[in-house]
């Protein structure tokens, strides 16, 4: 389920996302803070800083994920391990070439071999 939420400087839970992991793009022009947990530090373990304009996928939310920041987020609860959200190129240009593409190619068949190694309990 997707939802689009906006930050106003506070933590702020968001719930009812469904799936175990949740994808979100930073629509803001501010970096905002996520965690499967409550009590978000920025730059803390367990904390994922997602710059303007970024996307992230944080594993373990099971349907309910913490933010902290100011600015617009939209959400995406599902049981994949990758991002659906597209990346800017990160030297405001049109793309990379061939190159950045296998480097994106080989970079998503390891997200998805991390992902889904099972954690130990």
């Amino acid at each position: 389920m997707f939802k689009t939420v906006n930050l106003t400087g506070e933590e702020t839970a968001v719930t009812g996302l469904g799936g175990q992991n949740t994808a979100l793009q930073n629509l803001g022009s501010s970096t905002i803070y996520a965690s499967a947990q409550s009590g978000i530090m920025p730059e803390a373990d367990g904390v994922c800083a997602i710059p303007a304009g970024g996307s992230a996928v944080i594993p373990d939310t099971r349907g309910t994920i913490y933010l902290y920041g100011k600015g617009k987020v939209q959400l995406n609860g599902s049981n994949w391990c990758n991002s659906n959200f597209k990346q800017p190129p990160s030297d405001g240009g049109s793309g990379g070439g061939v190159l950045t593409s296998i480097a994106g190619a080989i970079q998503a068949l390891v997200d998805d071999v991390i992902c889904i190694i099972p954690e130990e309990e």
